[in-house]
């Protein structure tokens, strides 16, 4: 996978509802919010995402607590959503 996107300059704060994700192929995909995020075909609890200001490691969205409840209130975690 390559590298997240450089993270924003000092000074400026990082979007926090902008994220990129890994599709289904496992290339890198975004930036996309998370309204759109919740809506992309194929991603479920197990999909990799990233955002400024989270650090250099991507993470499975199931171990980002409050991105999960946000993407899938009300859909079982690990569900692929539409």
């Amino acid at each position: 996978m390559q590298d997240p996107p450089p993270t924003p300059p000092s000074g400026l704060p990082a979007p926090t509802t902008t994220w990129y994700y890994a599709d289904a192929g496992g290339a890198q995909a975004g930036p996309i919010d998370e309204a759109r995020l919740r809506q992309t075909q194929g991603v479920d609890g197990n999909t990799l995402v990233w955002r400024p200001g989270l650090g250099g490691d991507w993470h499975k969205i199931n171990d980002l607590p409050g991105l999960k409840a946000r993407l899938f209130s009300g859909v079982e975690a690990g569900a692929s959503v539409r």
